[in-house]
């Protein structure tokens, strides 16, 4: 079945910062004055974004004042505050009170169409749009393009796919004018449904093709997720099973974080009730010593064999303490790495963000679209790195709890592979490094946890990308040796001294100790051989005798 997400845009996804809000602002303030105190309270929210506390200002005024000009202009806040908490039908009770007198008679039309077309009511909303058109007032492009994407919208939900094609590309215009990347993103996706609606699904696919290109050069995540969730939707129409997968697993990365800020809040709160059980349990011992002993200083001399008796007690919990001890310095230290991480890896490249969007702010207002574009691929690149840099510390700690699932299963270790690069191959084209991989078998079934394996082959490939200069090379081979798939990723990379690699060869375990990023003992290489042994694999690290490294990997064959 076909089956495709049509997007819409509400009135109010932009921020007013257009000229046709910047001229209502202004008439606004001329009609109030700062004299009407629950008035200017909602016009001073409305424009500020705070919907919330415009809608309550604004119902709260609407019964003050009689001065027609004072209420239409409130009743135009009490709407459009309405419309966008989704309180549709006194939305449109307000809006449709403002007198044809209005001077901004098109901006009442124009969030009237949102109103039905979000209540998909859509012949009801192509009235409004269209008179919001004939008031030949509308001077923002923002909004004119917002107008004929809805009415696009309207008119392909009615099956009128000629006149839906027809406003679509009228937005696709003025986006291109406007060099609006995301406008033109989702207007290319919504004319790809028209398309492929009418079974046109080469000019279709081409257009779903071009904005999933797009949302790749955008931070719009929603776009992305929407992209490849459609580019998913059509492979499998087509039957191609395996490009559907690809998209549908990208689009369910987007949706989902693995991981989030909630998960290591819960880690740290739960080390934090741990100390705390812990310090309890300490004082009360020791309460209990200090009580026994009072005892024994009172009956010395006649209770000699008693003293002897408590005695050794006391040495047990001794031990007792001497192990929860040990155990609560291991989560102190748990917790302190966590806190280090967080307060020293994770600001650099959270200033680098804060700075680079300040540039892009500037180069925008300076319409330098080019440097904008690069300073965005750059912030994608420190926020997937971040992202990355997240993902490891996450996986050690629950490693380090006992936490980390183990579910093995049957997997081919070509799809396993692939699943992976794919997601890097467009990390390593920005540096011109030819990203391969050449399998004995492609169809090898392997026994291992697919989301261990993913974080291992994940970090040691991000690692030789980020060590392989530009030009380079890397490679990944695959053969059969002794019920072990045998995984060599060589690269053309820097190398590594021979210390730290016989260090790493050596480590069996992985704790905080072990840890050094000082010395270049990253937590991605050594998480990396600690997940591969639960996988019940091998990991080796050696110097290429040209250039780079080879790190070979062995996972358990499934029995046939």
């Amino acid at each position: 079945m076909k089956w495709l997400f049509y997007l819409l845009i509400p009135t109010g996804l932009f921020a007013q910062n257009n000229i046709d809000d910047i001229d209502l602002k202004h008439a606004i303030e001329n009609v109030c004055k700062g004299k009407y105190a629950h008035f200017h309270r909602a016009h001073l929210f409305y424009f500020k974004q705070q919907t919330d506390s415009a809608y309550v200002y604004s119902s709260r005024a609407s019964h003050l004042y009689k001065e027609v000009d004072l209420n239409d202009y409130l009743n135009f806040i009490y709407g459009v505050s309405a419309y966008r908490q989704g309180f549709h039908s006194i939305a449109k009770n307000k809006l449709e009170k403002i007198s044809t007198t209005f001077p901004f008679r098109y901006l009442v039309y124009y969030n009237l169409g949102g109103v039905a077309l979000e209540s998909n009511k859509f012949e009801e909303a192509l009235v409004y749009y269209e008179k919001a058109l004939k008031n030949k007032k509308i001077r923002s492009n923002t909004k004119l393009k917002i107008i004929y994407h809805n009415i696009g919208i309207c008119y392909l939900h009615l099956k009128e796919f000629k006149k839906s094609e027809e406003f679509l590309k009228k937005e696709i215009d003025i986006a291109r004018i406007d060099k609006d990347t995301l406008g033109l993103l989702y207007a290319k996706l919504d004319l790809g449904n028209v398309y492929y609606e009418q079974h046109k699904d080469k000019q279709a696919i081409s257009l779903f093709e071009e904005a999933y290109n797009l949302s790749l050069a955008h931070t719009s995540l929603t776009a992305q997720q929407i992209t490849t969730q459609n580019l998913a939707i059509v492979e499998k129409n087509r039957n191609n099973y395996k490009k559907s997968l690809e998209y549908l697993e990208q689009s369910l990365v987007l949706k989902d974080s693995v991981w989030n800020k909630d998960k290591i809040s819960l880690l740290l709160e739960k080390d934090k009730l741990q100390v705390v059980a812990l310090k309890e349990k300490e004082v009360q011992i020791q309460k209990k010593q200090r009580n026994w002993f009072l005892l024994g200083s009172i009956v010395c001399s006649l209770l000699a064999l008693l003293l002897l008796y408590f005695y050794n007690i006391k040495t047990r919990q001794n031990k007792t303490i001497t192990t929860q001890k040990k155990e609560l310095e291991k989560l102190n230290n748990t917790k302190n790495y966590l806190l280090s991480v967080i307060s020293h890896d994770l600001r650099s490249p959270l200033n680098s963000i804060n700075y680079n969007n300040e540039s892009l702010n500037n180069l925008l207002n300076q319409k330098n679209i080019q440097k904008a574009l690069k300073l965005n691929s750059e912030n994608i690149s420190i926020s997937k790195n971040t992202s990355h840099l997240l993902d490891n510390i996450l996986n050690w700690a629950l490693e380090q709890n006992d936490q980390l699932l183990f579910l093995p299963d049957s997997y081919a270790i070509n799809i396993l592979i692939e699943s992976v690069l794919f997601d890097y191959k467009p990390l390593a084209s920005t540096k011109n490094i030819e990203l391969s991989a050449q399998y004995q078998d492609a169809n090898t079934q392997v026994f291992l946890d697919k989301e261990l394996f993913k974080i291992t082959f994940r970090n040691l490939i991000d690692n030789s990308i980020k060590f392989t200069p530009e030009g380079g090379k890397i490679t990944v081979e695959t053969s059969s040796l002794n019920k072990e798939c045998i995984i060599k990723i060589k690269d053309t990379g820097v190398g590594m001294p021979l210390d730290i690699l016989k260090t790493i060869n050596n480590y069996e375990t992985l704790t905080i100790e072990k840890i050094d990023r000082a010395k270049g003992l990253g937590l991605g290489l050594l998480l990396s051989k600690v997940l591969i042994r639960k996988n019940n694999g091998s990991f080796k690290i050696k110097n290429n005798h040209d250039m780079g490294i080879i790190i070979t990997l062995g996972v358990p064959i499934k029995d046939v």
